[in-house]
């Protein structure tokens, strides 16, 4: 059986389906108090959701995120994209963890939270508990199967192997060797802390790898372009094995 790397922060004692759960249950009530009380756990779903699955991959969001995961989000996002507020979701947006359109729909319902004192619409508080539903399932569709990315330059018979230890549930960078197609031997290894710029890259790598090979190969020169600053990223070229 292959193992799954689930994401999830499990330190929380309110998880993001149950608050999903609490907002269709208020939406059962037609009252103005309901419909607020919906809305309200649709956000904290989403919250919830993206908090747990940042904190889950071992990113410290205690203070904001840190400088170069900022510093990351604006190397992989476009123009538009950059400008996504809060941090936290821009940069689950960045690790590619859910579609443009889902991250568009989460910042139009913090717009209808943010009028405070007006009561929503049902169909607001509808699409706002459809959006929390859908992004929970892209995050569980997302979960990493084989919880390794191996990068090799044939020329050399060498690479390097990025893969998650189960005992300290940290992720690792390895220094490999290929004496041949179907061998591996691992020289060093490297355990990441969770707020370099290079873990921030091979997270998005693991996590889009089977979803988009074109922003795949993309973010895979940005690594390598990062490793070794004197190679140009124009001269790089990437091929799947």
């Amino acid at each position: 059986m292959i193992d799954l790397v689930n994401f999830e922060y499990f330190n929380f004692q309110i998880t993001p389906k149950e608050y999903l759960k609490f907002a269709k249950e208020d939406l059962k009530d037609n009252s103005n108090r309901a419909l607020i009380n919906a809305l309200s756990n649709a956000k904290r779903s989403i919250d919830c959701l993206i908090e747990s699955t940042l904190k889950g991959l071992s990113i410290n969001i205690e203070n904001n995120i840190s400088p170069e995961a900022l510093n990351f989000c604006n190397k992989v996002l476009n123009g538009k994209d950059k400008g996504i507020m809060p941090n936290t979701l821009k940069l689950f947006n960045a690790l590619g963890l859910a579609p443009s359109i889902l991250i568009t729909e989460v910042r139009f319902l913090r717009n209808v939270i943010e009028h405070e004192y007006k009561l929503p619409k049902r169909e607001d508080v509808i699409r706002a508990i459809e959006v929390a539903d859908l992004l929970i399932n892209s995050v569980e569709s997302k979960k990493i199967k084989s919880c390794e990315l191996l990068i090799t330059d044939k020329s050399y018979n060498k690479g390097i192997l990025f893969d998650l230890s189960y005992e300290s549930n940290r992720f690792n960078l390895n220094s490999v060797e290929m004496p041949d197609a179907t061998h591996l031997s691992r020289k060093s290894s490297y355990s990441f802390h969770g707020d370099e710029l290079i873990y921030y890259y091979f997270l998005r790598a693991m996590i889009i790898a089977e979803q988009d090979e074109d922003e795949l190969f993309e973010v895979i020169k940005l690594l390598i372009s990062e490793i070794k600053p004197t190679l140009s990223i124009k001269h790089i070229k990437c091929k799947m094995h």
